[in-house]
């Protein structure tokens, strides 16, 4: 039925589903709820991961701020996946389609429970695009609250260390049986690995770095649909309590007003978050995420604005993994408060938020309010580090150019994306010859073998979205950027993607992708493949035969590639191909990488 925005849904419905009072009655509603309007809280409350485990309660502390608030409340659950379980296993393929079933999952709940507003709280990768991707779609009265950061583990560790202490083991290894030569590296030794490992989660909350996960939080703060300084909250803490509360208030009070999610989440409101994902530098993932929610709302953005941003706005944070720091410090010091008040000058303060008030004006209010001042005050004094140690001032940042950049070139004829934030220095100009592999598995396994050599771009294709559904080639990254000799003097490029957690020079999302015929099909063993940054592309520019060649001469070579049955793209190779269920649907249905790998008819 068409909704009357002046009427809850419940009341609009009474006459036509008599049966909906009776069982709302009996799922704890009382009769005075039926003329109230009617939000659902959905969590991914869950024994899943750390960052689902204690949502069961957030959820019921917004319950209590929508009803002080005067209205009903329902909490509902969808717990979500972890990529850090899933790692290295064919379950990858499976974590990102997982975004796109929980926006669907919501909007079946929302669709067939009649609800007038939302509160929806997650933590990490796929559960927070997913909840924004269904708010999106839904566009009622919304609020998102951040499920917050854990601290850091034993030792200072945290879990995106995990890969790097396991490629250190396999190296000392295969050291300790000659295989491999001496190198300096300040790791836990081999006797103490085990227990590290044990220690590098926390507690609840999201992994203590600037992941996928703190890149989304910091980005639904960004974009206002997040309460005021909610992004990486510690998990758990009193505070988060309040804001918990405060978001069920929050979301009561834009269905007073009637404001819609497409109110807050504007094209102004998008374009902010990505300046703000360029001066943090965060994970290359939340292009992806981005880009799909942008591709929802229909708004005219493409991924070139991220290279815009990058190009205007200076990279800040220093925060792991690209900095020294880890996550749990980032809201002590002030959180996103503190880093939009920095770019205030890049941002457009007018847009508004849920917590009731434009983006100019909440920030007037935390320098004239003193706030500002007190947490600057307080950080330096607890933790013995000011402020500018962690979030730098524009005119001294760690990098003049933001964190990402969007590469082109004949390898990548639509877009290919490095965080450039983790590269190490001097790797802005590299030319390497291809070792060719078609699974991350076999590239994993060259690795640990010790088959992969200094001055190599590692190929790794058929992992995009149509040919793998897009896992992440963590553990491969941190082989080769764990490597001291590897780390300074290759490069990996895939067209699948990588963890937030990533370092070293990487290159993901190339588009099209294998299973699409992109060139990356067409690569072979000892091809020279050139990556010039400061140009912003990347290139096939040589063969091992003739060495480096113009550019005609490298189209004539593809296109005889591509003719041939030996060397043309194999579709079958791509591991969707042989699946059934839910990957080989994503796998026919979803977009490349460019437009968000969305599943889209």
């Amino acid at each position: 039925m068409q909704r009357k925005d002046h009427q809850p849904m419940h009341v609009q419905l009474a006459d036509i589903a008599p049966e909906l009072r009776p069982l709302r009655l009996a799922s704890g509603c009382a009769p005075a709820d039926f003329g109230k309007p009617q939000i659902l809280i959905q969590t991914t409350a869950g024994d899943s991961h750390p960052g689902s485990i204690h949502l069961s309660r957030l959820s019921r502390l917004i319950k209590e701020g929508i009803l002080s608030s005067g209205m009903a409340a329902l909490e509902y659950s969808c717990t979500d996946v972890c990529d850090g379980i899933a790692q290295g296993t064919a379950g990858m393929s499976y974590s990102l389609l997982y975004r796109e079933v929980l926006s669907y999952v919501l909007e079946c709940q929302v669709m067939t429970g009649h609800f007038d507003g939302l509160v929806l709280s997650s933590s990490c990768d796929k559960a927070i695009p997913g909840h924004l991707l269904g708010l999106a779609r839904l566009n009622l009265p919304s609020v998102f609250l951040p499920g917050g950061v854990m601290g850091p583990g034993l030792g200072g560790f945290t879990l995106n260390q995990a890969g790097e202490i396991h490629a250190a083991r396999k190296r000392r290894e295969r050291r300790e049986e000659g295989e491999a030569a001496e190198t300096e590296e300040e790791l836990p030794a081999i006797s103490h690995t085990a227990y590290i490992m044990d220690g590098l989660c926390a507690g609840p909350g999201c992994c203590a770095f600037l992941g996928t996960a703190g890149t989304m939080q910091v980005m639904a703060e960004a974009m206002g649909i997040a309460p005021w300084h909610s992004a990486l909250c510690p998990a758990g803490s009193s505070y988060q309590d309040h804001q918990a509360r405060r978001a069920g208030e929050l979301a009561a009070h834009m269905v007073s007003r009637g404001l819609r999610f497409s109110d807050i989440v504007t094209p102004e409101a998008v374009r902010n978050a990505i300046v703000v994902h360029a001066a943090v530098g965060g994970s290359t993932n939340a292009v992806l995420h981005l880009m799909a929610l942008i591709d929802e709302l229909g708004l005219d953005i493409d991924i070139h604005e991220f290279q815009k941003a990058g190009d205007t706005t200076p990279f800040i944070l220093d925060i792991i993994p690209s900095g020294r720091y880890p996550a749990s410090l980032f809201w002590h010091m002030g959180g996103v408060p503190m880093v939009l008040e920095r770019l205030a000058p890049l941002l457009h303060l007018d847009v508004l938020t849920c917590n009731g008030r434009t983006l100019g004006e909440m920030l007037d209010e935390f320098r004239r309010s003193g706030l500002m001042a007190t947490i600057t005050a307080a950080f330096e004094r607890q933790t013995g580090l000011a402020v500018t140690d962690i979030l730098r001032p524009l005119e001294r940042p760690l990098k003049a150019r933001g964190a990402l950049a969007i590469l082109q070139g004949n390898l990548a004829p639509d877009t290919a994306v490095t965080k450039t934030s983790a590269l190490p220095g001097g790797m802005n100009r590299l030319t390497y010859p291809a070792k060719v592999f078609n699974s991350s598995e076999a590239a994993l396994c060259a690795a640990q073998a010790g088959e992969i050599k200094p001055h190599t771009a590692v190929v790794i294709r058929y992992e995009g979205p149509k040919g793998n559904g897009m896992p992440e080639q963590f553990y491969i990254t941190e082989a080769i950027a764990s490597d001291p000799v590897l780390a300074t003097t290759s490069m990996l490029i895939t067209d699948g993607r990588f963890s937030g957690a990533s370092r070293g020079p990487v290159i993901g999302h190339v588009s099209p992708e294998a299973a699409e015929g992109g060139p990356i099909a067409l690569v072979a063993d000892g091809d020279l493949i050139s990556l010039d940054l400061e140009k912003r592309r990347l290139d096939i520019t040589g063969t091992s035969e003739r060495g480096p060649l113009p550019p005609a001469e490298i189209a004539a070579i593809l296109a005889a590639r591509r003719s041939s049955p030996a060397s043309a793209p194999k579709p079958s190779l791509a591991p969707a191909a042989g699946r059934r269920g839910i990957l080989s649907l994503y796998s026919r249905l979803a977009t490349s990488a460019n437009r968000g790998g969305a599943m889209r008819l």
